[in-house]
C-alpha cells in the first residue's frame, strides 16, 4: 500500500506543485515508480553462502548490490540477473544490506554524507569478499563509486606504498605522522595526538588513573601487522615488546586495522596502545572500553599533509589542510607552521 500511495501523489499535479516547493523537484520533472515487492522481497530465497567454481580471476559466486534504487524502483533486472546466474549454475547472493552509495551526494558536494555512505557499505562489501564472493552491481554509477571514486577520495595503506602513489601520481596528497625524510615531497603540520592505552572495561588496570610501561609488560598486546607505521611507534613507545629471549615480540596478537584492535580489545582479548583520534570512532560502545593515558612521559605523534614539490595545485593543499584544522578532533593538538 506504501507503494501504490506514493505512486499515486507523485502523479496528482497539486501534489507534485507543493513537493517543488519543498524539496526543489519541478512539478514536471519525471519520477521513477516504487515498486510493491522490492528486490529484496523477490530474492529473499537466495543462499547466505555456498561453494563456487572459480574460473580466471573469479571466485564462481557473485554477490549482487542490490543499490536503492533498483532495490525499490527497478527490481526486474536485479531478478532477471539472479534467474541468469542461477541456471547456469553461477551462485548469487544479496549483500545483506545497502546505502545510496554516495553519488549523488558526491556530485553535491556533501562528502560527509559521502563518507557516511562509505562507512555503511564497505564493511558489508569486505565481509562478503572475505567470504570469497565477487561482487558487482547493475546501476553503473554505483559500480563508478566503489571502484573510482571512493578511493580518490580517500585511501588507507601502507605508508610506503602511500608514499611511492604520492610520488607517482597516483593520490595529490597523504596524511602521514611524521618527520618523515622522502625527497621530493613536502609536508606542513596539521595536529600532534597524544597515544591512549585502551583496556577492556573491566580490566583491573581501568582502577588506575594513568598507566605505564610497567603494568603492561605481562599484558597481551595487540598490534597492527607489519608494515604499519603506526605499530613501530608502538614499538617505540613499549620497548619492552622486544625483549624476549628468542628475539621476537613478547605476549603481542596482531591485526590489520585499528577497527578490528578495538573489537578484540572489548572482547578482553587484550590491551593496546591508540591514537588519540581512533579512540573517537563509533563502532564500539563506548562502555566496553576503558581509555587511560601514559603514566610514564606522554606519547604522541605529528600528523602532517604531504604532498609532492610539483604539484601544481598549493591552493587545493591548503584547503585541505584548512579543512582538517575545521574539524573537531578532540583532545587532538593542532599545530599551525613553525609550531609543535
Amino acid at each position: 500500500m506504501v507503494a501504490q500511495t506514493v505512486n499515486a501523489i507523485n502523479k496528482n499535479g497539486a501534489a507534485r506543485k507543493a513537493l517543488e516547493v519543498v524539496a526543489g523537484i519541478h512539478h514536471e520533472a519525471w519520477l521513477p515508480e516504487f515498486s510493491s515487492q522490492p528486490l529484496r522481497s523477490r530474492l529473499k530465497k537466495l543462499p547466505a553462502d555456498t561453494i563456487g567454481e572459480a574460473a580466471g580471476k573469479t571466485t564462481g559466486k557473485v554477490a549482487l548490490f542490490a543499490t536503492c534504487y533498483m532495490n525499490r524502483n527497478e527490481p526486474g533486472p536485479g531478478e532477471d540477473f539472479a534467474a541468469v546466474y542461477e541456471h547456469n549454475g553461477i551462485p548469487v547472493t544479496l549483500a545483506e544490506k545497502e546505502r545510496c552509495c554516495g553519488m549523488p551526494k558526491l556530485e553535491l558536494g556533501d562528502l560527509e554524507a559521502v563518507r557516511a555512505a562509505k562507512d555503511a557499505n564497505i564493511p558489508v562489501l569486505a565481509k562478503l569478499v572475505d567470504q570469497g564472493w565477487d561482487l558487482t552491481a547493475l546501476i553503473p554509477s554505483c559500480v563508478l563509486m566503489f571502484k573510482q571514486e571512493l578511493p580518490l577520495l580517500l585511501e588507507e595503506n601502507y605508508t610506503k606504498v602511500l608514499t611511492e602513489k604520492l610520488r607517482q601520481g597516483e593520490i595529490d596528497a597523504m596524511l602521514i605522522a611524521t618527520p618523515v625524510v622522502e625527497p621530493g615531497l613536502l609536508t606542513l603540520p596539521l595536529y600532534d595526538e597524544p597515544f591512549l592505552v585502551a583496556l577492556p572495561a573491566a580490566h583491573p588496570l581501568r582502577k588506575k588513573k594513568s598507566v605505564g610501561n610497567a603494568d603492561l609488560e605481562a599484558k597481551n598486546m595487540l598490534l597492527l601487522g607489519t608494515g604499519h607505521c603506526f605499530r613501530d611507534q608502538v614499538l617505540q613507545a613499549c620497548p619492552y615488546l622486544n625483549r624476549t629471549a628468542s628475539g621476537g615480540l613478547a605476549k603481542t596478537l596482531e591485526s590489520s586495522s585499528l577497527e578490528t584492535i578495538r573489537y578484540m580489545v572489548a572482547s578482553g582479548v587484550g590491551v593496546t596502545v591508540l591514537p588519540r583520534t581512533a579512540t573517537r570512532m563509533n563502532h564500539v560502545d563506548d562502555n566496553l572500553l576503558t581509555l587511560r593515558p601514559f603514566k610514564d612521559t606522554p606519547l604522541s605523534r605529528l600528523i602532517s599533509i604531504a604532498w609532492r614539490k610539483r604539484f601544481p595545485r598549493p591552493k587545493a593543499i591548503e584547503a585541505v589542510r584548512q579543512a582538517v584544522l575545521a574539524t573537531d578532533l578532540g583532545c587532538a593538538h593542532k599545530v599551525t607552521p613553525g609550531q609543535r
